[in-house]
């Protein structure tokens, strides 16, 4: 295998997680006091990044709050500002609220995934969940998936968007990713849109990976190619088990901790593939 072919794919892999990370057609909104205004951004999906109300041990779609809420930063772990999952490593539930003002056009909403199970109200209406919130573990179900969800039109411009939260799975719970709310239309093409990227660039891992196992069986004059295809195929493996979880948009019904186990397991065998492929290549 010549250094210039194996250069020339590292590239092509590089590239593809710069356009990953970069190719992004949102905007960062700054909510403040747990309300937002939209309607000078009435063509873009705006991610809602900020001060949040959070109601620590309660879901508001059950009944009426006497749970005096706090502010709280959104995205982040809820472990630094909520006692008993900071005492109970990560378990807890609890509901984020924010008020938005904004346009009389169809809306949608849009999250990566939340830890670990989230229910999505709009006004009062369910829009869409994951897994099952509940207040224990027994009536909790995990699954942190990314959702795409439609709002509709809202009366006189006035959202009030909820996330019920629990997790009784993990070592951290709360709001991990700041939702995205915007017009249907730039909600829909922001998130395909990296949904795709990351997509495609899981298709590209699998065939590198795959065109180098099959280079050594068919020509075992040294193990680089074995190495390297193994190493190509232990990133396939993080990157459809991360972030738009690949993995869960052909196999639902695979329960949160295989998925889970196998992002973490990665972090095992990446590392020494990618030393060995070095030293090897570099001998």
């Amino acid at each position: 295998m010549r250094p210039g072919g194996t250069l020339a794919r590292l590239v092509l892999l590089f590239a593809s997680f710069v356009c990953l990370t970069e190719c992004d057609s949102r905007v960062r909104g700054l909510v403040s006091g747990a309300s937002i205004d939209l309607t000078s951004v009435s063509r873009s999906a705006v991610e809602l990044r900020g001060d949040w109300q959070f109601f620590p041990g309660s879901f508001l779609s059950n009944a009426a709050s006497d749970v005096t809420p706090v502010y709280v930063k959104v995205p982040g772990s809820w472990n630094s500002y909520y006692p008993a999952a900071a005492n109970g490593g990560g378990e807890g539930f609890g509901t984020y609220r924010i008020h938005i003002t904004a346009t009389d056009q169809d809306l949608a909403l849009s999250t990566m995934e939340q830890g670990t199970s989230v229910r999505i109200y709009a006004n009062g209406k369910l829009i869409c969940e994951a897994g099952a919130p509940g207040s224990n573990r027994d009536t909790t179900i995990a699954h942190a998936v990314p959702l795409l969800c439609d709002i509709g039109r809202v009366s006189n411009g006035a959202l009030t968007l909820t996330l019920e939260i629990a997790n009784f799975n993990y070592r951290k719970g709360g709001m991990w990713n700041a939702p995205v709310v915007g017009p249907a239309n730039a909600v829909r093409h922001d998130f395909f849109l990296r949904r795709d990227l990351e997509l495609m660039l899981s298709a590209l891992l699998f065939v590198m990976s795959m065109y180098h196992v099959m280079l050594y069986v068919y020509r075992r004059v040294d193990l680089v190619p074995l190495v390297f295809g193994l190493f190509a195929f232990a990133v396939f493996l993080r990157t459809i088990s991360t972030n738009f979880r690949i993995l869960t948009q052909y196999a639902p019904f695979l329960p949160f901790e295989f998925y889970n186990r196998l992002e973490l397991l990665s972090w095992f065998w990446i590392p020494p593939l990618a030393l060995e492929y070095t030293s090897r290549i570099f001998s």
